[in-house]
Parts: C-alpha cells; structure tokens; sequence
C-alpha cells in the first residue's frame, strides 16, 4: 500500500471520539522524549522490575503478583511518573507491555518503550493494541464516486468531467483537465464530509495537531530528570520560565500525568491546639511575672 506523508495531527485522522487516540498519541511522543532526555529510566527498569518479570514469566507464575507490582510502583515514584489508578494507571500499563515487549525484542531492553499503535510511524514499534477505533459510516449521499461523462458539444468549452475522446483532444489536455475535475469533485466531498461531521455527528472532535512538540520534551526534563523551569527556558530563546511552567503543566493535564512535587521544606509543623500569646517568656527582663528556680 502507498505510504502518504506523515500526519501532522495527533491520533489517527482529522476527527475522533473522546480523544482516546490523540491521548495515546501524545503519552507515546512523551515517553519518547523521556527515553532521548533520561535513557536512565528505562534501564532502571530493566535492571530493577525486569529481572523479576523475567523470573516469574519463565517460571510460569501470575505476572500481577504483589511484589512485582511493588517493584515496579516504585521504579514509578523513583522516576516521578505514578499515574491515578482511578484514571486508568497507564504509567504502569506501558511498564508491564515494555517488559512484555523485551521478552520477544531482546535488542529493546533497557533502550525502548513498547508504544502504542496509535499514531506511530514505524510498524516495528507496534507492539501495543490502540484504544477500540469507532468507524465512521457516513450516510450513502455522502460517499465519494467520480464518474465521467459524455461530453457536451453544444458548450463553448466541454464540461470538465467529460470522457476523452482521441480524435478531438489531446492527451495531455485531457488529463490536465480530468484531473482538475477530480480534484474539485474531491475537495468538495471532503468539505462536505467535514460538516457533517462537525454539526452531526457531535461527538466526534477534531484532533488536535503536532504544532509543540518541544513541550513533551520540557515535560520530560520537568518531570523525570527535575529540571526547573528557567532551566529548560534557557535552551530555547526568546521563551520564559513562566511559559515553559504554562505548557509543561498543560501537557501533563492532557496525558493525565500527575506532576511532581517539590520535597517538603525542612520544619515542624505547630502542634493543634491553642497557640502560646506573643511576648517575652515568663520571668524574663520587663516581665512582671518572676520566677523562682529550684537549686539542686
């Protein structure tokens, strides 16, 4: 089959239902940038979780088990990346089919993600099955057929979608002028499919295009190796931290990556209850309270 260009879009095509692919889209893009900006990360994983993967899949034993989640729950918070479970844990979904996949692919361990089928380029990343694809059935009216037909003499000009006839036209003339025919038919059908979709079919959104693809690498230098932001702003002119905290913390919103949080400040907390009043301590200078002290 002829490849076309690759898509500028993230997911599969220009509309989709509930964002499922160009999610997926974009947690691959992040991981990617992860393994360019930490490759540390992945060989963590294979020298930490990976071994006891391998121990319990050849030793026939349930993959899921409590120390192996274990194992690889804290390789996640090592690394910053636990994601909700009530939000589907896809942190630790992608760590499971990664170690999955190097068990077939032993030139994958330690240096590559198993991504997901959605929206990536080379089929031999392809080793983890997308979210379920919702088909689009446009309505029969809609469908695209170009047909030519007989000429009409009684123009000046003959009608564009006219068939070629040898002995009155040239062939470079009429391909020329088949062919802007059917570029016409065809960015009419198109447009007309794009409405449908947009005023109809309401639950299919447009898919969001690759325009920042540096951002999923600022989120990879923010999340995983800690980098501050007026860091990561020095490496890009004319941007400022501020802008690379806006568009780090988008992103992480989007892929439903709860961000890192910064260690806790080095103080104790007041104990509850009622606070001592402000002043001087008792029996102390200019205090009218004296106090005796015991001598031992």
């Amino acid at each position: 089959m002829r490849q076309g260009k690759p898509s500028s879009r993230l997911g599969r095509g220009e509309y989709e239902w509930n964002q499922e692919f160009s999610t997926e889209h974009m947690r691959n893009l992040f991981l990617e940038a992860v393994q360019r900006v930490e490759p540390a990360v992945l060989r963590s994983l294979e020298a930490g979780p990976f071994i006891l993967f391998q121990r319990l899949q050849r030793g026939g034993e349930r993959l899921g088990g409590n120390e192996l989640r274990e194992a690889v729950s804290t390789w996640l918070h090592r690394w910053h990346l636990p994601c909700p479970p009530k939000n589907d844990d896809w942190c630790e979904r992608r760590a499971f089919h990664t170690m999955g996949a190097w068990m077939m692919h032993a030139g994958w361990q330690g240096n590559q993600w198993a991504l997901s089928r959605v929206g990536v380029a080379d089929p031999k990343t392809h080793t983890i099955p997308g979210p379920i694809y919702n088909m689009l059935l446009p309505p029969k009216e809609l469908q695209f057929t170009f047909t030519l037909k007989s000429p009409d003499f009684s123009a000046e000009n003959w009608n564009q979608d006219a068939w070629w006839d040898p002995t009155l036209e040239t062939r470079s003339a009429a391909t020329a002028r088949i062919r802007a025919a059917f570029e016409a038919a065809l960015d009419a059908y198109t447009e007309q499919l794009s409405r449908y979709v947009e005023r109809v079919l309401i639950d299919f959104k447009a898919t969001p295009s690759k325009r920042q693809l540096d951002h999923f690498e600022w989120l990879a230098r923010y999340q995983v190796s800690g980098e501050k932001f007026s860091q990561i702003a020095k490496d890009s002119p004319q941007i400022t931290g501020a802008a690379v905290k806006m568009a780090v913390w988008r992103l992480a919103r989007q892929i439903d990556l709860p961000r890192r949080t910064l260690k806790p400040k080095s103080h104790t907390s007041a104990p509850p209850g009622p606070q001592p009043k402000r002043g001087r301590p008792r029996g102390t200078k200019d205090s009218k309270v004296k106090v005796r002290h015991r001598v031992r």
